[in-house]
């Protein structure tokens, strides 16, 4: 598409709609970026402890959670500061002191701060797969006219070359992004895709379709998933990863969400139908597929349906996106 985006392209767009949201000044750096690119921390007053009130100030990730998830801490002062959303920016700023600029007692562990900052966008990331099936989960029957109109599809290897060929010819609708949930191998380099899907994807100078292998990134995850009010509570003792019950729960969610509206599809068109018949479930895999509106379509003339369709997948990849850029690689990319 040519020329400007349409007007309100941004609701539709992952990368524009980061773009679009309001400048703030990098603490550590002085540049002026857009916020979904950075992360911001606001000073607290942790809770007295029996020796008494606590005389410090502590930095703390703030504003990171969906809304319907925010957990502001106790004792915030409301005062804050933005930071690139980059690991190295925000240990760098915690060495330094930079952000002592708020108040001369402030505190920020750098050996921590990371962590929890990490542990924060991988919760944003399960917080907007459960919201976004929810919200797919209310939408009217009559959306739902064919495969096209479901957003999200579980694929194999072989499916996802098919679904490639389908988005060069423009007869599908265009892949916004590849998840991969495929588990890490018990010995292997593990910043690398799964070798089912590597030889496929874009190199990276020509990186076409967003890809996003989640257990890497979740590897490390240190906030205990009960945080999430939708999982039933585990004993203290439970064996199971937080990062594997969080890639489980972000599967559960899509593939409810998939067969629910595969269910919906079946009915309207009904169940002998070739529509029917390719709204089957398909072979188990690994990889998540999620579609966004033709390019080339003018979002000021979509109807309600089509709005509903179009931002369905954003707000899930904006936060893929960010926890790109706090590997360091997405801010390599650009």
């Amino acid at each position: 598409m040519d020329g400007p985006a349409p007007l309100g392209a941004e609701l539709y767009n992952p990368q524009l709609k980061m773009l679009s949201s309001p400048l703030r000044r990098c603490i550590l750096t002085q540049k002026v970026l857009p916020s979904d690119m950075m992360v911001r921390f606001e000073l607290t007053r942790p809770p007295p402890t029996p020796a008494g009130p606590s005389p410090r100030l502590v930095c703390q990730p703030a504003k990171m959670m969906h809304s319907r998830f925010e957990d502001r801490s106790q004792g915030t002062t409301g005062k804050g500061m933005w930071v690139a959303c980059w690991r190295s920016a925000v240990e760098r700023l915690a060495q330094k002191g930079a952000y002592k600029r708020l108040h001369a007692s402030a505190a920020m562990d750098p050996k921590t701060i990371g962590l929890k900052t990490h542990s924060h966008l991988v919760r944003r990331v399960v917080q907007e797969t459960e919201v976004m099936a929810g919200r797919m989960k209310g939408w009217q029957g009559a959306w739902i006219e064919s495969e096209d109109d479901i957003p999200v599809r579980r694929t194999t290897r072989e499916g996802l070359e098919e679904l490639w060929q389908a988005h060069v010819a423009g007869t599908t609708r265009r892949i916004a992004a590849i998840l991969d949930l495929s588990p890490l191998p018990p010995s292997s380099d593990a910043s690398n895709p799964s070798p089912k899907v590597a030889a496929f994807l874009p190199t990276l100078t020509n990186r076409r379709i967003p890809y996003f292998r989640l257990a890497p990134f979740f590897d490390s995850v240190v906030v205990h998933p009960n945080s999430l009010p939708i999982w039933p509570k585990y004993a203290d003792d439970n064996p199971t990863p937080a990062a594997d019950r969080f890639l489980a729960n972000i599967r559960a969610n899509l593939d409810g969400t998939i067969s629910l509206l595969q269910r919906r599809l079946v009915r309207r068109v009904g169940p002998g139908s070739t529509v029917a018949a390719l709204a089957e479930p398909r072979g188990e895999g690994d990889l998540y597929v999620l579609f966004a509106p033709l390019i080339d379509l003018d979002p000021s003339r979509y109807d309600e349906a089509e709005q509903a369709k179009a931002e369905a997948v954003v707000p899930l990849i904006v936060a893929l996106i960010r926890m790109r850029l706090w590997t360091g690689e997405g801010w390599a990319a650009e």
